[in-house]
């Protein structure tokens, strides 16, 4: 290193130049060669890889019929590609049933690896499937030789290059270095003769504007100045720069932390307020859930008994028929609406996640741009789960609807459902998975995708990529929590510009069907037997058709719109009565409180309370630990008599004190 620093500064430019200059070759030649190479050996694994695959294909009908001159034959069509060695063809029982050598090697043995690339060969194997099960394999060797040859004339084509590039960089490098020493020189020859005469009134010719210029220039003005200045002078101004740098860093750091403070201060109220605003939105949806439930309640119900009564003959039958399912419609959303102000607990049920999601199609494609397509591939064997249909389809908007927003220019959704059995490998790369029976939904996009800063927070609370009030960064949060609570799991996989992918597994039930009850049951199993109800009902509408209902079907019923009135007609009948039918909220009081009064004077009494929504004045607390009967708002004329039937005929429960509620 010393050396280097005493040579004349040509000598020094012209070694750096060539230096670089080598490097540079021998980088980019390296470069070349190793890119070929890699680009050859992966060109070669991919044409083996697609050949092994045909071989494999093409052989299941001699494998299944046990067709050795087939197979041969299909192997025979190897000799065009002189760099495959050999190619076997074994039975299940890995018995060798056809090969092909070339003509230059001897027999060969079963290959015992997969798919490994050594530094003379690449070896290749393949199964060969029917129907889903290995009836045999298929082995492949190839030789790497033509690889080795391009590389020698590669290698000799990068070496010529190199010397003539060389030479070329020697002879520019020259010619500059030439250019840029002189003036140098020039400067370093006055600031010698500066040093040793002691004359500060010689000035260096500048013959430029380029940064020698500029440096000679400085030179100058250097000079200028020392004949000018007064030590003492420059000794307090540099204390005072030193100083004010001091202070100046000092400002910076505070106001660096000022301005964090501030923006956590902002981003903190910010998520209050969005929160604040999620929350007042629940209880508008929740209130608006409750009372549609009480309409809905009375309008499926007396439908039900109208049906009953014209039959299937009659001119409005259809009619009837048709308003039945849109109340069934107007249920499910606002099911939805009491998920979304998380006044509902889920309400599990055996599902075809395939149905679930035709049934949302229609509303999916309303929600879209023209430019955007929906495209589905059902498994038609799906296996079935447990899961809350409300949830499931709030799951599938969320996802479908950011895929959407992803694609501000149009592009395509695809929703894909299959059936998967994890195994144990799949576990350890995946932390959250089990192994067994799942059912995969996949929802991809061909969007912008999302890079790998943004798939570390993606299922955050708050955190959105959408532009200010365009999302409120709790979709993808409230989706994990779903995906949680139906005991699954949730992984995305996103790049830029190439979509995203978000692919949810469900455990898969050990069953082969959805049996829809409702329909395979007839009313006629649920008349009564001339037992007393008493119902206890605020809404006028609810409370005249469960009556009507229960005294069509062979009940003998009371009512009472409030607690006074429930409590006036309970003692007057001395508590003779099978079985009280409870609201919930009542204007004075709740339905709980009210039945465990009833409970003191008779504790054989059977009951059943009933509600739109449990929220904390519904007390569903209360009846979800203590296992109380409970019908969810609106039900129809089917879930009230069975629920009725069930619960006058309850059974307690020795083991744990709750009541079996079967129904």
């Amino acid at each position: 290193m010393s050396l280097f620093r005493n040579l004349p500064i040509r000598q020094k430019l012209t070694l750096i130049n060539m230096l670089t200059s080598t490097i540079v070759l021998l980088f980019v030649c390296g470069a070349f060669i190793t890119y070929e190479l890699i680009k050859f050996q992966q060109d070669t694994q991919h044409e083996l890889s697609v050949l092994t695959e045909i071989i494999a294909n093409n052989s299941t009908a001699a494998l299944a019929f046990d067709d050795q001159y087939a197979a041969e034959e299909i192997l025979s069509a190897l000799k065009a590609k002189q760099h495959v060695l050999y190619a076997n063809i074994y039975d299940r029982d890995n018995n060798l049933f056809a090969s092909y050598v070339r003509e230059d090697l001897g027999d060969t043995d079963i290959l015992q690896t997969d798919n490994i690339m050594s530094r003379r060969h690449l070896f290749m194997k393949q199964p060969i499937l029917l129907d889903n099960e290995v009836i045999g394999k298929v082995s492949l060797r190839y030789d790497f030789q033509e690889m080795y040859a391009r590389l020698s004339r590669y290698a000799g084509i990068a070496g010529v290059v190199f010397v003539i590039s060389l030479l070329v960089a020697f002879a520019v490098t020259s010619h500059l270095q030439r250019i840029i020493s002189k003036p140098i020189l020039h400067l370093s020859s006055i600031a010698r003769e500066v040093s040793e005469m002691k004359d500060y009134s010689i000035r260096a010719v500048k013959e430029s504007d380029d940064e020698l210029g500029i440096l000679i220039h400085g030179f100058n003005e250097m000079l200028t100045q020392i004949q000018q200045r007064d030590l003492v002078l420059q000794k307090n101004q540099e204390e005072l720069e030193q100083r004010v740098q001091e202070r100046t860093e000092a400002l910076q750091q505070q106001i660096l932390e000022r301005k964090k403070a501030e923006e956590e201060k902002v981003m903190m109220q910010t998520q209050l307020l969005q929160a604040q605003k999620m929350e007042a939105i629940g209880v508008l949806a929740g209130g608006v859930a409750h009372d549609f439930n009480n309409l809905l309640t009375a309008i499926q119900g007396c439908t039900n008994l109208a049906i009953e009564e014209v039959g299937e003959e009659h001119v409005i039958f259809e009619d009837l028929k048709e308003i039945q399912m849109a109340t069934k419609r107007a249920t499910d959303l606002t099911h939805q609406l009491l998920l979304f102000s998380r006044k509902q607990p889920m309400r599990l049920a055996v599902l075809d996640l395939n149905k679930t999601i035709e049934s949302l199609l229609n509303m999916l494609q309303r929600l879209l741009a023209e430019s955007v397509e929906i495209h589905t591939q059902f498994d038609p064997d799906l296996w079935t789960i447990e899961g809350d249909r409300g949830t499931l389809e709030q799951t599938v908007m969320n996802l479908v609807v950011n895929a959407r927003d992803a694609m501000p220019k149009g592009g395509d959704i695809i929703i894909r459902t299959e059936n998967v059995v994890v195994d144990d490998f799949y576990c350890r790369t995946v932390p959250e998975a089990r192994i067994g029976r799942f059912v995969r939904l996949c929802i991809s996009d061909t969007g912008y995708g999302m890079d790998k800063e943004t798939l570390k927070h993606v299922f955050e609370p708050f955190f959105t990529t959408k532009g200010m009030g365009k999302g409120t960064g709790l979709g993808l949060s409230v989706i994990y929590g779903i995906v949680m609570e139906h005991n699954g799991w949730i992984n995305v996989y996103s790049e830029l510009g190439k979509g995203s992918v978000f692919k949810i597994y469900f455990p898969a039930l050990q069953v082969d069907e959805i049996i829809e009850m409702e329909e395979r049951l007839s009313l006629k199993e649920f008349f009564g037997s001339g037992e007393r109800i008493l119902i206890v009902e605020d809404e006028n509408n609810v409370r005249e058709f469960t009556r009507r209902a229960l005294v069509k079907y062979g009940y003998d019923v009371l009512i009472g719109a409030n607690v006074e009135e429930s409590k006036k007609v309970f003692k007057e009948e001395e508590g003779q009565f099978d079985l009280v039918f409870s609201d919930v909220v009542l204007p004075d009081g709740n339905g709980v409180d009210l039945i465990e009064d009833f409970l003191r004077e008779k504790p054989d009494l059977n009951f059943i309370l009933t509600s739109g929504y449990t929220e904390h004045e519904s007390k569903w607390s209360i009846i979800s630990e203590r296992g109380y009967p409970f019908l969810q708002k609106p039900f129809s004329l089917i879930e009230l008599l069975k629920k009725i039937k069930t619960t006058i005929t309850y059974v307690e429960d020795d083991q744990t004190g709750k009541y079996n509620d079967t129904a």
